[in-house]
């Protein structure tokens, strides 16, 4: 396998206003002692906010590369997303893999199990720029990336194993990138979907494992460093207004998201920031574009949409609160055999960053995807407009 080679920093644009912004918002809750060169940069929010904003990812969870419960363990998760989709696990995560290429990822590797199905891919470049991928589908056990858990490789076209068709399953797409202290990355070569057990080419080139919580490499340790320490004690009164700001806005009235939880802590200075969400309820083919026009009347600004050929849909948009704080909204659409389709929504308030694209800079989409006249004979496996930003909704503290 080929490995990424390429110092720790090259940092382009510092990212200080990133530790001030977020730590203002936070609050401490309990006492969490590492070695401060494991907590995130600025390099790492860089990084992390390439995944958030790839279009085929669109995450709905998004946080930076940090240090993990056990040092010099690194957890390079950055985003995720989770749907439900009632087709076999394998032709899942197909539709997935072709969505990727379509936004320029490349399959490295897949695995095929008796109740679960999962692919890796790759995205190649710098150390700054490389991230790596898996789509998983099929019971809990399966949703790991691969390197967790070991099966045999099976056939995802035997019925015997897969059950019939339609087969509810959930799907997960989990990105991670190198955490800032990384001296290489791996970079396996990019194979076809005929080379994997998903075209029932068995073993097939498996995909390839996990790099979450992998240990840094030797000569990879840095100066140690002072523990970043949050500068507010309390949420600052400014996000108080902000919330009972986004508490008043009738679209989220609508939609049963008017009151934004706390900001809440895992007890090692990890917070989730403000956010809500409704649980999936049927709805129409119709649903996710009548909101997005009801929204974007009442002032949102839509930033972002995708359109995957399996009838996924991804809207999100944003909205200025007050004090510099923006609410984001993300709609989803999926198909369902009972009921059609299922709609959710979300939302999460976050604050301009350095990074990545200030609230202002986000483009305002006019013709979303689904709007999109295509000729008959073309079916795109995935097309979108915009650009995703949702969060970020989980984040520790940053160095400056």
């Amino acid at each position: 396998m080929n490995t990424l080679h390429g110092p720790a920093s090259g940092r382009t644009a510092r990212c200080g206003r990133v530790a001030v912004i977020l730590v203002a918002i936070l609050a401490l809750a309990g006492c969490y002692k590492a070695d401060g060169r494991y907590f995130s940069d600025d390099i790492d929010v860089q990084r992390a906010t390439r995944a958030w904003n790839d279009p085929w990812v669109a995450p709905r969870v998004t946080t930076a590369a940090h240090g993990g419960d056990v040092l010099p363990t690194v957890v390079r998760e950055v985003a995720s997303r989770t749907h439900t989709a009632s087709v076999r696990p394998a032709e899942a995560v197909l539709d997935e893999i072709h969505a990727a290429q379509a936004a320029g990822w490349e399959l490295t590797g897949a695995n095929c199990q008796t109740r679960g199905a999962a692919a890796s891919l790759k995205r190649s470049g710098s150390l700054d720029e490389a991230a790596v991928a898996w789509v998983l589908a099929g019971d809990a056990p399966y949703l790991q990336p691969p390197g967790r858990i070991e099966a045999e490789q099976a056939d995802p076209t035997d019925e015997a194993l897969m059950g019939p068709p339609p087969w509810p399953v959930t799907v997960k797409v989990v990105v991670q990138v190198p955490h800032h202290l990384d001296r290489t990355w791996p970079d396996p070569p990019a194979v076809t979907v005929d080379d994997t057990c998903l075209a029932g080419t068995l073993p097939g080139v498996a995909a390839q494992p996990t790099q979450v919580n992998k240990p840094l490499p030797d000569g990879a340790m840095a100066e140690k460093q002072r523990k970043p320490v949050w500068r507010a004690q309390q949420p600052p009164a400014s996000l108080v207004r902000a919330q009972e700001a986004a508490a008043t806005d009738p679209v989220l009235g609508e939609l049963g998201l008017a009151v934004l939880t706390e900001l809440r802590s895992d007890g090692r200075d990890e917070y989730t920031a403000p956010s809500a969400q409704i649980r999936p309820r049927p709805g129409e083919p119709t649903t996710l574009a009548e909101t997005v026009e009801t929204a974007t009347t009442a002032g949102w600004s839509l930033t972002y949409t995708g359109c995957w050929a399996s009838g996924m849909t991804i809207a999100e948009l944003h909205r200025d609160v007050t004090n510099g704080y923006s609410v984001a909204l993300r709609l989803e659409l999926h198909p369902d055999p009972d009921a059609g389709t299922i709609f959710t929504a979300a939302a999460v308030l976050s604050t301009p960053t350095e990074g990545g694209p200030r609230r202002g800079d986000l483009p305002h989409v006019t013709t979303p995807c689904w709007a999109v006249e295509q000729p008959d004979d073309v079916s795109p496996a995935f097309s979108w407009a915009g650009i995703p930003w949702f969060g970020p909704t989980n984040l520790g503290s940053v160095q400056p």
